[in-house]
């Protein structure tokens, strides 16, 4: 008997060297951090610079998941499935060496039959003890919604834009008590930015740049010299260096238009309405929404936003709004294209005529060139022209706000300075509200002051 339990133990020792010497990665000592913190975290969110090794970090995890317990299922998210083959399924490293080879031994995989490939045409990696890990591109990523994952990762998650993962892909993996690893740098005004500002439970977050003096190599070197640092510098946009190189949030967030004057902005605590004027200024939607932002004293004090409602229902809103605040003075700003659209009510009429019927202030502003509608909105955040009041409602707004961003050309990574317009509940439509009262209330100092900037008599 006591042979038979000598000879189970040291089959199990075997299998669990065997296990060991699969996994064949050198992990840098930063790398080698996040190994070790694995089991005692569920979720992980790694905003490293680029060249730190976070996708070889999260494939060796996702490897050793699968080696480790048999019928694993993986799923690898990827912004696009190209970007998944060429860094990760066709990619090679700095050794000439396949990625994958720099990971795992092939002895444990279960591999083509015909094809040198290590993966399946269906662009997976099989293990031979029934594990698999599918590489995916982010907008085939909902049909895994429901799925029984055992692990997710996310590369580049600052780039997906596919919204469903958020909403339904990550909270089906929570629900099955799956682990999740999201990697990436900060881009633009993203989910995974917010995810790092905001710092949610349960979940680890590392920020690693190049200054960083954890960011050194396996012989303790520096990854980024000065001189390589300069050097990089010469090869991209400071805008680039600041995100790619030193995972700075901020600057990220630039790219959503207003992100770095939202940081300047005065939020006020308190604010008494009552009896005082009401500014309230419209982005009028079809198919998309339709955004009220409410003013006092230049304060934003609340927003509203809804789509496929007629356009009573924002009226009856804006009654009821100021019923509740005692409020019987208002002004209502409307965009140029009131004055065409199609009201709601009976598809016949204007929306500014069906405005006129229940108020007395109604105003249309006359068009503007979208620059400068940015520009002067910037510059009254920035000097406190409008505020904020400090609100859940406002607060929700400035969020949205955030993701407000540059079309960016896909194909050159080039910032198109024109602001991206969604469908349904967008930031567009808000963010447009908003200019609109800036456009109202600003305008006409701002361009007096331009004019007269030279001679030195600008008003404050």
């Amino acid at each position: 008997m006591r042979a038979l339990i000598e000879l189970i133990e040291k089959e199990l020792q075997n299998r669990k060297k065997n296990k060991s010497n699969a996994l064949i990665f050198k992990a840098r000592s930063y790398q080698q951090d996040i190994i070790n913190l694995y089991d005692k975290y569920d979720y992980f969110l790694l905003c490293w610079c680029r060249r730190m090794g976070k996708d070889l970090l999260a494939l060796y995890l996702a490897c050793k998941r699968c080696i480790d317990v048999s019928n694993s299922v993986v799923y690898y998210v990827f912004p696009t499935m190209k970007q998944g083959k060429m860094m990760i399924l066709d990619g090679y490293s700095n050794n000439k060496k396949k990625i994958i080879d720099e990971i795992i031994d092939r002895k444990v995989l279960d591999l083509p039959l015909k094809s040198d490939k290590l993966y399946h045409s269906d662009n997976t990696i099989r293990f031979k003890n029934g594990s698999k890990i599918y590489f995916v591109g982010s907008q085939d990523a909902n049909n895994k919604v429901g799925g029984n994952l055992d692990l997710l990762v996310i590369s580049e998650m600052a780039l997906i834009q596919n919204e469903d993962i958020m909403m339904y892909l990550i909270p089906s993996v929570v629900n099955i008590k799956g682990k999740i690893i999201l990697v990436s740098t900060p881009r633009f005004g993203s989910e995974f930015n917010k995810m790092i500002e905001e710092k949610p439970q349960k979940w680890f977050i590392d920020i690693l740049n190049a200054l960083d003096i954890r960011a050194v190599d396996e012989n303790g070197e520096r990854v980024y010299t000065d001189e390589k640092l300069e050097n990089v510098k010469t090869l991209m946009s400071e805008s680039k260096f600041e995100q790619d190189i030193l995972c700075n949030i901020d600057v990220a967030n630039e790219n959503a238009i207003y992100a770095a004057s939202l940081l300047k902005a005065e939020w006020i605590k308190d604010l008494n309405i009552t009896n005082k004027k009401l500014y309230v200024s419209e982005d009028l939607g079809i198919n998309d929404s339709t955004a009220l932002v409410f003013t006092v004293d230049n304060t934003i004090i609340h927003h509203y936003a809804n789509t496929d409602k007629a356009t009573i229902h924002y009226i009856e809103y804006i009654k009821a709004f100021m019923k509740e605040h005692n409020i019987k003075d208002v002004e209502i700003i409307l965009p140029h294209d009131a004055r065409n659209r199609q009201d709601a009510i009976d598809y016949l009429t204007s929306r500014r005529e069906a405005y006129n019927k229940h108020f007395n202030n109604v105003r249309v502003l006359r068009a503007y060139e979208v620059n400068k509608t940015i520009e002067i909105t910037r510059h009254s955040i920035e000097q406190h022209k409008i505020k904020f009041l400090d609100c859940v409602a406002v607060r929700d707004m400035v969020r949205l706000m955030k993701a407000y961003e540059w079309k960016i050309d896909n194909s050159t990574g080039e910032n198109l300075r024109v602001p991206v317009h969604g469908r349904g509940l967008a930031a567009s439509n808000t963010c447009d509200a908003v200019e609109y009262y800036c456009m109202r209330m600003f305008l006409e100092v701002y361009e007096k002051n331009m004019k007269d900037l030279d001679w030195g008599s600008y008003e404050d």
